[in-house]
């Protein structure tokens, strides 16, 4: 009787709690963790691509992008960034940076993680870059000119504008062109600028790409790109004058004053027409 009493309890209990909210207090924590990072070890001519697949193991969402500062013994400090992926817990993402070399010798890459509100370092690459110097180089060291390949200047016709955070460039192909990218190569100290890489475009063929950066404190400066197809064969470089908005009317605005403006005309042949009924 004892055992029936205690286990009629039990089941009643249970479903009391089944029809219970159960408020499970889950601690909020920023997380993450790189599943590979990835670069070449040798560039010959061509531009380095950074590879990094980040997963958020945290319980936040979280936008993210990474940073890569890379050094030389013969130049100055360079930093390339990836695009900003929002990341939802549990998902990851690959993340792609370029570097184009303006010097041969060995490099540095210091890789960073911007998860959230978070900075971390996740660790060094090192890797050697072989640049072919220019002919001109050539003959004024040695005295005469030597028959070094260089890179041909890529075969595009690009015209520039701009937002407050983003670049539009409307390009047109004057010939066929191998998949290149498109990499910042000078641009103020604390901002962020990203690459973009464009897949192989037909003669002719025209496309608009969006290159967005975020300014520290934004100013009409002027920004250069490295714009080298990935077999290293086309390489040129391409100045963007940044230019203030024009502060104009969207279509939205547009419309909107046409139709006040409609029925404010309405509204006066109507109260016009009242008038002439009631003096007739």
């Amino acid at each position: 009787m004892m055992k029936a009493a205690v286990l009629i309890i039990l089941l009643a209990v249970s479903f009391l709690a089944a029809g219970m909210p159960v408020d499970l207090d889950i601690p909020e924590t920023i997380k993450g963790n790189p599943a590979y990072l990835d670069a070449y070890e040798k560039v010959d001519a061509i531009p380095q691509r950074f590879v990094i697949d980040w997963e958020n193991q945290g319980s936040v969402s979280c936008r993210t992008r990474v940073r890569i500062d890379i050094r030389n013994e013969t130049m100055n400090a360079y930093t390339a960034w990836t695009k900003e992926v929002p990341l939802e817990p549990g998902d990851h993402s690959d993340y792609e940076a370029y570097f184009y070399p303006q010097f041969s010798g060995n490099y540095t890459a210091q890789v960073f993680i911007y998860h959230c509100n978070t900075i971390e370092d996740i660790g060094n690459l090192t890797f050697e870059a072989l640049v072919p110097e220019s002919t001109t180089e050539s003959a004024n060291e040695t005295g005469s000119a030597q028959n070094i390949e260089t890179a041909r200047a890529m075969p595009l016709e690009i015209a520039a504008s701009n937002t407050e955070n983003r670049i539009e460039m409307k390009i047109k192909a004057k010939e066929n062109t191998p998949d290149y990218v498109i990499i910042p190569k000078k641009y103020p100290l604390g901002w962020i600028v990203e690459s973009e890489k464009v897949n192989n475009m037909n003669e002719k063929e025209e496309r608009t790409v969006a290159i967005d950066y975020v300014p520290s404190i934004w100013k009409p400066i002027e920004l250069e790109f490295d714009i080298v197809s990935l077999d290293g064969k086309y390489h040129s470089t391409e100045k963007v004058l940044l230019a203030e908005e024009k502060k104009g009317y969207t279509t939205e605005q547009l419309i909107i004053g046409a139709l006040s403006l409609t029925v404010i005309i309405l509204m006066i042949l109507l109260v016009r027409e009242r008038r002439k009924k009631r003096a007739t």
